[in-house]
């Protein structure tokens, strides 16, 4: 389980945002296009959105500011949901792949009820990721049986026990080094 942890901490760690080329004299920067971190209202709490490069590649994170384990939940135990697709992450999500990735949240968040939290969200690569804090009931079947066999490339969901939040504090750590 700590391998899990460790995996992501340093994906987090190699993870550097790429700087914004200055824009020339007397000339406006192309507006880049608006990314919503919180959905529309669908992601509970304020979310923020980063991009940086790993590896060549780009890498996007949402994530939700100034979050804290609500008492009086058990020992936060870190999920990590992987769903795999065909194409590489370009940087840019077209709005029917948007679109299914919000209605599988919406699937999560229905099946976990109450019961977890969505703390970050990941695009990198072939795989699209969403963290989630929760009660040490949820189990790896509870979330794969959220998901039923609706043709996936893959589906991947770790658990592992995190009582300290190290994931979520060294993202912010990370992404706020940065600014």
């Amino acid at each position: 389980m700590k391998r899990l942890l460790l995996a992501v901490l340093v994906l987090l760690a190699a993870c550097t945002p790429a700087p914004a080329p200055p824009a020339a004299a007397g000339e406006k920067s192309a507006a880049a296009p608006l990314v919503d971190p919180a959905r529309g209202g669908m992601r509970k709490g304020t979310w923020l959105h980063a991009e940086a490069m790993k590896d060549g590649m780009p890498i996007a994170w949402d994530f939700r500011e100034g979050y804290t384990a609500a008492a009086p939940r058990p020992l936060p135990r870190l999920i990590v949901v992987s769903l795999g697709h065909e194409d590489n992450f370009d940087g840019s999500i077209s709005p029917a792949v948007q679109a299914a990735q919000d209605a599988q949240e919406k699937t999560l968040h229905e099946g976990l009820k109450a019961r977890a939290e969505l703390v970050a969200v990941l695009d990198w690569r072939q795989q699209h990721d969403w963290f989630f804090y929760s009660a040490a009931d949820v189990t790896r079947e509870e979330v794969e049986t959220i998901f039923g066999n609706k043709g996936l490339v893959s589906l991947q969901v770790s658990l592992e026990d995190d009582p300290e939040l190290q994931f979520y504090h060294t993202l912010m750590q990370r992404v706020h080094a940065q600014k």
